[in-house]
C-alpha cells in the first residue's frame, strides 16, 4: 500500500532480577511519515526521557521493517528497530477532514542510545492510524504506554 504507515514507538525494559518495571506513559503521538512527536510522558523513567519526544522513522514500506531514532526532551536518544502490520483501516476513528488510509500495529525493541536503561526493551506493540489531508498524518488510538 502507498503511503503505508512508519509509525515508531519506544518501549522500556520489563523486570530483571527483581528490579521493578521501567515505565514512561505518554498521552499524545502525532506525526507523518517523516517525523512525529510524542507528549505528556510520565512514568518511573521520565528522567531518561522527559516529558516528550521528537521521532524519526527510517521504514521500508515494502518490507514494513526499519529502525527509528528518538531525541528526546533531556536531550538522550533512543534507537530501535521497528516492524509494523497493518490492520482494517474502516475500525479507525472518523477524524472531521481526514480520509482514513491504515491502522498499523508496530513493534519495536530499543537497541542503542544515551537513555541506556532503556536499551534491551522486550517487545511493545502500539497502535496507530494514519490519515489523508495535505499529506499523511499519524494519530495515537488511546494512550501510548512505552
Amino acid at each position: 500500500m502507498a503511503g503505508s504507515a512508519s509509525l515508531a514507538a519506544v518501549i522500556v525494559p520489563g523486570s530483571v532480577a527483581g528490579a521493578a518495571q521501567l515505565t514512561v506513559s505518554c498521552t499524545v503521538l502525532t506525526g507523518n511519515t517523516v517525523t512525529q512527536t510524542t507528549s505528556g510522558c510520565t512514568g518511573s523513567d521520565v528522567a531518561q526521557t522527559g516529558s516528550h519526544g521528537t521521532i524519526t522513522p527510517h521504514v521500508n514500506t515494502k518490507t514494513h521493517k526499519g529502525t527509528a531514532t528518538i531525541v528526546w526532551a533531556t536531550g538522550k536518544t533512543t534507537t530501535e528497530t521497528t516492524s509494523y502490520v497493518l490492520g482494517v483501516a474502516s475500525t479507525c476513528p472518523t477524524k472531521t477532514g481526514y480520509i482514513k488510509l491504515a491502522k498499523a500495529i508496530t513493534t519495536s525493541t530499543v537497541t542503542s542510545g544515551s537513555a541506556n536503561k532503556l536499551i534491551g526493551a522486550t517487545k511493545f506493540t502500539a497502535t496507530s492510524c494514519e490519515y489523508a489531508k495535505a499529506g499523511i498524518h499519524i494519530f495515537n488510538i488511546g494512550k501510548v504506554t512505552y
